[in-house]
Parts: structure tokens; sequence; C-alpha cells
């Protein structure tokens, strides 16, 4: 099994190579390395969990490596998706072309304000929350992503799993509770801030 530290490493080669205009044919593990701020070393080292062999002077063959690390992430499968909260958050993920280009399928929006029920977000049409239950299971939904206050998250987490999703992406600041099965992945957004500040409040002290 791939450690998960490699499997981010990873993507970042595949956004790379899956960025790279068609006239390169090759890349080789210093282009990915300076590209990506990574020892050529590490990216050799991460390269031996892929089938993709690379050539001395050459390094590795563009197409494949795209075509194999695209599949190895499972990017070439579409997962049904949808979002409870439409603030700026939630607005922002759903017409997010980088989720969209990831196979991630959002095909409904949920939310309880009345103001926005009804409203339409790019080409869907906001849903109450009451809805999602048996929306969810009639579009095969998998993945749950919550961009709702703290203070709802886990009630709304609650109903995802209630309907079947297996999958919960999560960007209210709180811990919630899943049971085994279902897979939970947080952002804090302010936790990332925060400890980037921290890294740069101690560079100006060092260098003071």
């Amino acid at each position: 099994m791939i450690p998960w530290v490699v499997l981010e490493r990873l993507y970042l080669y595949y956004s790379y190579v899956d960025s790279l205009p068609p006239e390169i044919n090759w890349v080789s593990s210093q282009m990915l390395g300076e590209a990506l701020g990574i020892s050529p070393d590490l990216v050799r080292k991460d390269m031996t969990y892929c089938e993709i062999k690379g050539k001395p002077r050459q390094g590795y063959p563009v197409p494949e490596l795209r075509n194999y690390l695209k599949k190895l992430l499972k990017l070439d499968t579409s997962v049904n998706s949808v979002i409870v909260g439409t603030g700026r958050l939630g607005s922002a993920l759903a017409n997010y072309e980088g989720l969209k280009k990831s196979n991630m399928h959002v095909v409904g929006l949920f939310d309880t304000d009345p103001k926005k029920v009804g409203t339409t977000l790019g080409d869907l049409t906001i849903m109450h929350l009451g809805k999602m239950h048996d929306f969810i299971k009639e579009n095969d939904v998998v993945c749950g992503v919550i961009t709702v206050p703290a203070h709802s998250a886990q009630q709304v987490c609650d109903l995802l799993v209630g309907a079947g999703v297996k999958a919960i992406w999560n960007f209210a600041p709180v811990a919630l509770k899943v049971p085994d099965g279902v897979y939970l992945r947080s952002e804090n957004i302010v936790q990332g801030f925060v400890l980037l500040r921290i890294s740069l409040l101690e560079a100006n002290q060092h260098g003071s």
C-alpha cells in the first residue's frame, strides 16, 4: 500500500505533468524536483511505487506517466457528490474547475436559508436540506461536502451518513464523528494560516 505522504506527492507530479505542453515528451526527476521544490532523489524514490520506468538522460515518458498516475490516483473515476452549505466557501467549491477536472461531480447543493433555496448556482438549483436524503439515494451520491457553521456540522454529517454517503469532506472548524466504513477528511483553513503565521514570525525573529 502506498503511504499517504507519497500519494500526496504523486498527485503533485501528476498535476505538473498534466500541465506540460504537448511538445514535451519526457520529464526528468530533476525537472519535477525543481518545479515542485522536492529533491530529485525523493522523486525517484516515489517513482519506485509506479510501474513507469525512467530512462537515463531522458526521464519518464510524459503520456505514459500522466495516464498511469491518473489511474493510480483514481482520477479517471467520477464521484457523485453533494455540497451542504452554499455560502462563499460552498459556492466557490461548487464552481471550482479543479474539482471538476479531478472528476468530482457535484450533483446537488443544499441549504436551509430560505433566501438561497430555489436559487441557482451554476447549473444547479439549491435545494432544501430536507430533500437531501432521498436525493442522495436516487443519484448514487457517495461523497458529502460540509461547508456549514461549526454548530451545525455534526448534524449535517449524521444526515449525510444516514443517507448512505461513504466519504465526508469537512470544512467546518470542528472535529466530526463518523461510524466505521465512512471516510472523513477535515480541512481547517484557519489552522493552516495559524501554522503559516508561526513560521513567518519565527523566521522574522531569527532574522532580527
